[in-house]
């Protein structure tokens, strides 16, 4: 289990200094990181493309294409509570998802942000 599911607060700490104390979610909003949706889509309708960047947690859409496949990956304010809309809309557009994923900021993005140091520095 990682830090994230055990602790309530956690402390970041660089040259014997505490520079950051708080839960592992304000922790990872303190660095104003987004979230990033991930969707493969077996078809995909490139109009909808002004309607995706205008979706009120959206702050970057890029898009790539590679054979038959579409990559969405929208940078996002709010992952997980983007996504049911965001599926809603593309299946309702004939769009067929074949991968979905979601990332969060995490503790090691936090560290490393906060010190400027990877984790083994």
């Amino acid at each position: 289990m990682s830090a994230d599911g055990l602790c309530d607060r956690i402390g970041i700490v660089d040259a014997g200094r505490i520079i950051a104390l708080d839960t592992p979610a304000n922790l990872k909003k303190l660095i104003r990181q987004l979230d990033v949706v991930q969707l493969e889509l077996d078809a995909f309708d490139p109009a909808l493309e002004p309607t995706l960047r205008a979706l009120p947690t959206v702050e970057q859409l890029i898009v790539t294409v590679q054979g038959g496949t579409t990559t969405l990956a929208l940078h996002t304010t709010d992952g997980r509570g983007t996504l049911p809309g965001l599926i809603d809309l593309l299946t309702r557009s004939g769009s067929r998802l074949s991968h979905v994923g979601v990332a969060e900021p995490t503790l090691e993005d936090v560290f490393i942000t906060l010190t400027g140091k990877a984790l083994r520095e």
